[in-house]
Formats: structure tokens, sequence, C-alpha cells
């Protein structure tokens, strides 16, 4: 067996898409060798006699799918069936298979229904056991059909740490798909997320639009357009809504950002009647009428359009609104979004919010952090008073969330303040560990939320993130530490790939510093591969 599979191993790096495939042709390949993915092409252990029986059911299955393919097609999945049961039962059966099954591209580029059946056969086999074979898999194959079908079984198999896997290539799957011509596999990627049915999971779907292979074809688009048109799951309120202010917060053509609109439902292309009452010339009386039974049922809706009010008398009608109903306002984190919102909408009755932000502190203790980011907004506490809360009282990971949120579009605040704080903490307590894993986890949270809006040139918040970790001692006794400080490099690596030289510098001195006892074993494994991955982001600085 290891001769035949040395074979696999040494073929070219290049696939030619129209050659015949057979077992062990050493023109055929689809894999390209990349330095921070498997060097091999296979996991699993399979055997050469297991190769040559699923070549021999797809070259059967050729024959009578030409006869009749209904039954061919019923017969396959049964013949694929048997030949599994005769395999090691310590042998994950998915990658010889789905190798295999480049006998049979065309007819699975072609036949929907084909491919739906092996879709479904493969996903049958999928779960987290089979990590490190969805890794070779996902991380250096190039055979587009069998990674279409492979990333949609992730999606019917509902995985979270699958999911999570296919989206970290996702990038590098999606650099194969140049050719607009070639769209079935960002297809799949769609339908592997839609098929979840879980709206935790449309930040997934956000990253996979808005790449730009992705946003450039216009095939693409009006294949994710229809999708949400015709998609029970995504249509339905207020799943469309949260997905489309989701993609919209992402780079996008102005073409694609159009379609979205046009997607809205007729009340939001509008917003709603009480916020463009709110935002208009009408009188002070007929605003509060308007205004007066606004709902916050729907708190992600109620956010976004309370967001959007500009108008002097609006903004103080609708803190008013806030104000009243802020305690029946759930989940936490929505919450502590329209506290914090009091904040940036409140000038205009700065007293009253100033007066009930106050109150609240006694009444709402769960939200001390957000009331004092609210005040700092309005400039009646100093930055250490607002930001110092999360080190004197019972830290939750959604405030975290919520400072992302605000720092998004404060940005200034951000590296102006809220770094220059930490920063500040950290040097007055002697790089106290205590208080670097709680800084780090905090930015961890923060970092969740702000995504893609990380690397912006008119902000220097990477390069102020940098300079904080790179201040921080080389080495920690405190290994979650670690955890925390890679988590915090790999987002900014993803994010700003013109970081990447200095990041890597970084790295490897973080490296040389570790204990060499065998105790950050796990650590130096973690750093190692956050090199190997960074040096294919791009060209550095």
């Amino acid at each position: 067996m290891e001769d035949w599979r040395k074979k696999l191993d040494l073929i070219q790096k290049k696939i030619d898409e129209e050659s015949e495939v057979t077992i062990i042709d050493e023109e055929v390949t689809g894999v390209k060798a990349l330095h921070y993915a498997p060097d091999n092409l296979f996991y699993s252990e399979f055997s050469e006699a297991d190769a040559e029986a699923f070549f021999a059911i797809f070259e059967g299955f050729r024959n009578a799918y030409n006869m009749n393919k209904n039954l061919a097609i019923k017969a396959l999945s049964d013949n694929i069936e048997l030949q599994i049961d005769e395999m090691s039962n310590n042998v994950c059966p998915v990658e010889v298979i789905l190798f295999a099954s480049r006998s049979i591209k065309d007819l699975l580029s072609t036949d929907p229904k084909l491919f739906k059946e092996f879709k479904n056969l493969i996903a049958k086999h999928i779960g987290v056991w089979m990590q490190k074979s969805a890794w070779y898999i996902l991380s250096g194959w190039e055979w587009k059909h069998q990674l279409a079908i492979f990333v949609e079984a992730i999606g019917e198999s509902n995985d979270a740490t699958l999911l999570k896997l296919a989206m970290d290539y996702y990038d590098r799957i999606a650099k194969l798909c140049i050719d607009k011509e070639d769209c079935q596999v960002l297809k799949s990627y769609i339908n592997m997320i839609l098929a979840t049915q879980n709206s935790d999971y449309f930040n997934y779907l956000a990253d996979i639009v808005s790449n730009s292979v992705f946003s450039d074809n216009a095939e693409l688009v009006e294949y994710f357009i229809n999708k949400c048109k015709t998609t029970d799951f995504i249509k339905r309120e207020p799943q469309l809504s949260d997905l489309i202010r989701e993609i919209s917060d992402r780079n996008i053509p102005s073409e694609f950002r159009i379609k979205l609109n046009y997607l809205k439902p007729k009340e939001e292309k509008v917003k709603s009647s009480v916020i463009e009452d709110l935002n208009s010339s009408l009188s002070y009386e007929k605003k509060k009428e308007s205004v007066a039974g606004y709902s916050f049922e729907n708190p992600k809706k109620a956010l976004f359009e309370c967001e959007s009010v500009r108008d002097r008398t609006g903004c103080i009608l609708i803190c008013g609104r806030i104000m009243e109903e802020i305690e029946n306002i759930y989940p936490p984190e929505m919450r502590g979004n329209f506290y914090i919102l009091l904040g940036t909408k409140g000038r205009y009755c700065k007293s009253d919010i100033v007066e009930f932000l106050t109150r609240q502190k006694e009444n709402d203790p769960e939200y001390l952090l957000q009331i004092n980011v609210a005040l700092r907004h309005l400039q009646e506490i100093g930055p250490n008073e607002a930001y110092n809360t999360i080190f004197t009282a019972q830290y939750r990971p959604f405030w975290g969330k919520n400072l992302g949120k605000y720092f998004r579009f404060n940005k200034t605040v951000f590296t102006g303040e809220f770094i220059p704080f930490l920063s500040k903490v950290l040097i007055d307590n002697s790089f106290d560990e205590d208080l670097i894993l709680k800084s780090t986890s905090v930015l961890n949270d923060v970092m969740s939320v702000f995504r893609d809006k990380l690397n912006d040139p008119s902000y220097p918040v990477p390069d102020k993130l940098l300079d904080l970790i790179f201040s921080f001692p080389k080495a920690f006794v405190e290994l979650s530490i670690y955890n925390e400080v890679l988590e915090l490099l790999s987002t900014i690596l993803k994010e700003c790939p013109s970081k990447t030289k200095r990041i890597l510098s970084y790295l490897d001195q973080l490296r040389q510093n570790l204990s060499s006892d065998g105790s950050t074993l796990s650590i130096s494994t973690r750093i190692i591969s956050l090199i190997k991955k960074g040096e294919t982001y791009g060209e550095p600085d």
C-alpha cells in the first residue's frame, strides 16, 4: 500500500481538467502543494484495492447511466454503501469516494439529481471525527466538482466544527474560481450555509458573498439574490433584514448593493412610518403622536431604525421611548446596544439622559459598562471611569460585543481612548498577567464584531492594536494569554495583510521565547501554523 500511496503523493501539482481520470495516472492531481497545508493528497489510509473498487463502481455507473439514469443513480448509492462496508472500520471513506468520483465529473456537473443524491450520500458519512480528512480536502484539493459536493455535504451535516473549517479555506477555494464560468463551488458554499437553516451563520454567508471573486461575478450575485427570494428560511422576517444588514456592512460593489436594497421588505425600504415621521418636517405634536406606540418587540430592527433617526426633535422623542422601554428590551446584548445608543443620540436632551443613566447604574448594574460608555460619549465622565468597569465589575462577554459595535463607528475613540487606556493600566500594573488576559479577552470580543471594519486606511486601528500587543512581555506563565494573543493576531492577519511582516516577526520572537520543557508544545504548534498561514496572505509591508 505504501508504494502506491507514494506515487499519489509525488504526482504533479497542477490539475488538467480535461484529462482522463485513472487511479494512479501521474499526470492527474487535484492538489497544489502549499506550505500551510498537508503535503500529501490524503489523510485516510485507504488501500489501492479500495481505490480500484470505487473506480470500478463509477465506471459501471457510467455504463448503466447511459441506459437508464434513474435506476443507475439509485444503484450507485447502494453499491457505494456495500463497498464502504467492505472497508476497514477505522478508515474514513469520504476521501477515496470523492477521489474516485472524478471519473464522472461531467455527469456530476450536468445532472442536478445525481449531484444531490451523491451529496446526500457523502453527508451520511461526515462527522467531526473526520476533521483531519476535511482539512486535507479543503486546504489542498483543487478538484472543484468534488469540493462543491463536499462543502454542500458539510452543510447537510450541520456540524459547527466542519462549517468553520470550510469557511477558513473559503478564500483559497474562491481563488480557484477566477474564471467567471466556474461558479459551481461558490454556489455550493451558499447552499452549505442555507442547509443549516441557522441565522447564526449569517456572518459566514456575508463573508461568502462579499469576497470579490463572488461579488464581481454577475451570475453568482443573481444566484444569491434568487436564493434570498425563494428560500423560505431566508425570505422570512426578521432573517431577511438581518442578512441584508450583515452584508451591507461589508465592502461590496454598488450594483450588488442596489440588488440587495430591492430585496428589503417594503416597510424597510422607507424605513418605517414612525422613523420617517421623526426625520420629517412634521410638527412636534405630530411626531410625538407617531412615536407614542413605537415597539421594540423586534430589537434588531428597532435598533437599526433608531440609529437612522437624524432630526433633533426625532432624537429627543426616540430617546424618550428607549428610556421608557429599556428594561423590556431583550436579549441582554441588544439592551446594552440601546444603552450606548442613548449616549450617541442623546446630545439634544443631555440632562434627561444623564439623569436617567445615572439612576440606571443602581437599577440595572448588569449594564454598568454600557451606561458608562454612554456617559463618556456625552462627556459626563472621563475614559478611565468609563472603561475601568472592565476590570472592577463582573465582565460579561456581550459587553465586549457592545463595545465592538460602538467602536466600529467610533474608531477615533477606539484608537485615541480605549487602546491608550488599556496600555496605561497594563504599564501601571507592570503587565500583570491577569490584566493582560482580561484585556486580550475583551479585545477578542470587540474584534468579533469589528470584522471587516478593521482594515480602514483612514484609521490606524490595526497598528494601534499591534503596538499594544507588541508591548507585552514575550513570554507568559498563563498559557491562556498565548491563545488570546494568537487569536487577535490571526484576526489582524486575515483582515490586514499589509501587517504581515510585523506580525510574523513578533510570532517568531514569541516562539523562540517559549519554554523548552514541553509544556508549551500546543502553543508552539499553533504559532508555527499561524506563521505558515500568514505567509500566504499577501506581500508584507
